[in-house]
C-alpha cells in the first residue's frame, strides 16, 4: 500500500441560517427575475457574530466526534478558506489548531477561493508519505461572505452563503479512500477577479472604499479580453477543458475512465453552468450535485466537501464508487480530486 494511502474516517459541518430565497432576494438586488432564473431554492446565512473560523471550528468538531478522536491526535491541520479572514497579519489555521487545542499539530492554510480546499487533499497525501508516523489529519473547509466587501448575490452569477466543512483523515483506513489529485494552474489569468485596491499596492482610503461593492468579477473578465465576444468564447471553453482534463488525468493514474465515475461533484453553480457541466462529462445531470447546490448556494471552499458527506449518509453513494470532487478557483486554478467509497 502506498505511503499515502489514506481515507475519510469522519465528516462534519456548519451552517448558517436557512432562507428562503424567495422571501429574502429583494433585500440584496433589485433584479430579482434574473436571480430566480438562477435555480437557487435556499441560502444559508451565517449570523452577524459568527465568523468564518467560527464555522470552521463547528465543523472541525463533529468531524472529530464522528470519527471518535480528540484533537491531540491529530498530527496536521489543513483549513481553506474563500473569502477574506477575520484580521489580517493573522492565521485562521493557527486560531484553528488552538481553540481545538490540537497544539502537536502541524497547521496549514490554503486560500484559492473555490479550490483550494480540493488542492488540501493531495498536500494530506504528501503529510502521510513524508511522515511514517502521522496516523491522522483534519480538512476544514470554510466559507462566509463577507459582507463589508461584496453583495452575496451581485457579486457573479451564485447566489452566495456561509458554511463550513470538516473530514478527519486517516492512514491507510478503507472507507472514502483517497485516489489522487490533479492540479492545472495558469497565472496567465492571475489578474482575474482580482480587487486592485486593498492590499500593500493601493490601500483602502475614502474613496475607494465608496466603489467596494461595485466590484463586478465578470465586467472584469470582459476588460481583460477587451470585450471581444471571440476571445471570451474561447476562455469559457479552455475553462471546461482543462476542468475535463484534470478529471481525466485523476482517473488515469488509478487506472479508470470518466464512465467508472458514479458522482461528479462541482461547486454550488447556478442550474445553466451545472447544465454545462454536465454536457462536458456527458453524463445526466443527476449524476452531478446540481440538485443540492439548488437547496444550499454556493458556499464557496466548502461546496464539494459538503456535498460528498451528503451522498455518503444518505446511501446515494456505495462502496467502490468513484466520486470526483472537481472545482476552479482564481488563480486560475483547475483542480479534481478523485476518491473511492
Amino acid at each position: 500500500m502506498s505511503t499515502s494511502s489514506y481515507g475519510i474516517r469522519g465528516f462534519g459541518q456548519a451552517l448558517g441560517q436557512k432562507r428562503k430565497v424567495e422571501d429574502e432576494v429583494h433585500k440584496y438586488t433589485s433584479n430579482i427575475d434574473k436571480v430566480k432564473k438562477w435555480g437557487y431554492e435556499y441560502f444559508y446565512a451565517a449570523a452577524p457574530e459568527v465568523s468564518q473560523t467560527d464555522l470552521a471550528f463547528q465543523a472541525a468538531e463533529e468531524a472529530l466526534n464522528h470519527a471518535g478522536i480528540t484533537a491531540e491526535e491529530l498530527d496536521f491541520i489543513i483549513l481553506a478558506i474563500s473569502e477574506i479572514p477575520e484580521y489580517l497579519y493573522w492565521d485562521p489555521a493557527c486560531e484553528l489548531q488552538h481553540r481545538l487545542g490540537a497544539h502537536s499539530s502541524e497547521a496549514i492554510l490554503f486560500n484559492q477561493a473555490c479550490s483550494g480546499g480540493l488542492m488540501a487533499f493531495d498536500t494530506a497525501a504528501g503529510k502521510f508519505a513524508v511522515h511514517p508516523d502521522y496516523q491522522y489529519g483534519l480538512v476544514v473547509t470554510s466559507n462566509r461572505n463577507s459582507e463589508e466587501y461584496r453583495n452575496r448575490v451581485t457579486y457573479n452569477s451564485c447566489f452566495h452563503s456561509d458554511g463550513a466543512s470538516a473530514a478527519v483523515v486517516q492512514r491507510e483506513h478503507p472507507h472514502c479512500r483517497w485516489v489522487s489529485t490533479k492540479i492545472w494552474s495558469d497565472g496567465t489569468y492571475a489578474p482575474l477577479f482580482r480587487y486592485d485596491w486593498g492590499g500593500s499596492t493601493e490601500p483602502f482610503n475614502p474613496v475607494n472604499l465608496q466603489h467596494i461593492h461595485s466590484f463586478s468579477p465578470l465586467a472584469k473578465v470582459q476588460v481583460f479580453f477587451d470585450a471581444d465576444p471571440v476571445k471570451l468564447m474561447e476562455f469559457i471553453e479552455l475553462l471546461n477543458k482543462r476542468i475535463r482534463l484534470v478529471t481525466e488525468q485523476a482517473c488515469e493514474q488509478e487506472g479508470i475512465q470518466l464512465t467508472d465515475i458514479r458522482r461528479i461533484i462541482y461547486l454550488h453553480d447556478n442550474v445553466k453552468s451545472m447544465q454545462e457541466i454536465a454536457e462536458i462529462f456527458e453524463v445526466d445531470i443527476d449524476r452531478t450535485n446540481a440538485k443540492l447546490a439548488t437547496q444550499y448556494g454556493h458556499m464557496g471552499v466548502t461546496d464539494q466537501l459538503f456535498d460528498f458527506k451528503q451522498y455518503i449518509e444518505s446511501g446515494e453513494l456505495n462502496r467502490n464508487d468513484y466520486v470526483a470532487l472537481i472545482g476552479i478557483g482564481n488563480g486560475m486554478h483547475w483542480v479534481c480530486s478523485l476518491f473511492q467509497v
